[in-house]
């Protein structure tokens, strides 16, 4: 299975490297907004976190050649987030933002920034669940949580009953269930819901 998951990872990130777009938008739909939710916790503002994700994102993609180099894009995408909001910080003359740090204890800050790099990742794992939804499933869900939308706008939108919208938000949640802890679904879905609600 390992050795599975890292051909497959290998295999991304070549297809990445030599400009396959499918390839940028998997990467792009899997880490983004986890990517956001990380560097909001550094920069302490969920708009500039997401300028600065669309930003390395882009200066990926323009130096895609250099990522035939890498052999984790997970480690490589946090730690280039991480690098750009500390960078960001310091040229603004501004502080990290991090709740439970001690802006005077360089180790305790690294602490709370690899909790926080942790908690991304796992929304990475379920984000990454997300994308292999049955397609009117995962359409439907991230109207819901990601882009906020209530059930009746989504029933409006697609031409369907309610209660579609609500059979298809069933089963999607059911079949994520499947593969990923319930206790950390119900956290990633919270999440979700505060985050649609700060950009709305």
């Amino acid at each position: 299975m390992i050795n599975n998951a890292n051909s497959e990872e290998e295999n991304l990130i070549f297809k990445f490297s030599i400009g396959d777009k499918e390839a940028f938008k998997s990467v792009f739909a899997t880490f983004y907004a986890p990517l956001c939710f990380f560097a909001g916790k550094i920069l302490g503002s969920p708009v500039a976190a997401e300028d600065l994700v669309m930003d390395v994102f882009t200066k990926i993609w323009q130096k895609k050649d250099d990522l035939k180099e890498i052999n984790n894009i997970s480690s490589f995408l946090y730690a280039t987030v991480r690098n750009a909001g500390i960078d960001q910080l310091r040229k603004e003359k501004k502080q990290l933002f991090l709740e439970g740090s001690d802006e005077n204890d360089e180790l305790n800050i690294n602490e709370v920034l690899e909790a926080e790099e942790i908690y991304a990742q796992l929304l990475a794992k379920v984000y990454e669940q997300i994308e292999l939804l049955p397609p009117q499933c995962r359409l439907i869900f991230k109207m819901l949580f990601i882009e906020g939308q209530t059930t009746q706008q989504i029933a409006e939108r697609l031409k369907l009953s309610v209660q579609s919208v609500r059979n298809q938000k069933t089963r999607a949640i059911d079949i994520l269930k499947l593969k990923i802890d319930p206790n950390l679904l119900c956290i990633v879905l919270i999440h979700l819901a505060n985050r649609s609600i700060h950009l709305h």
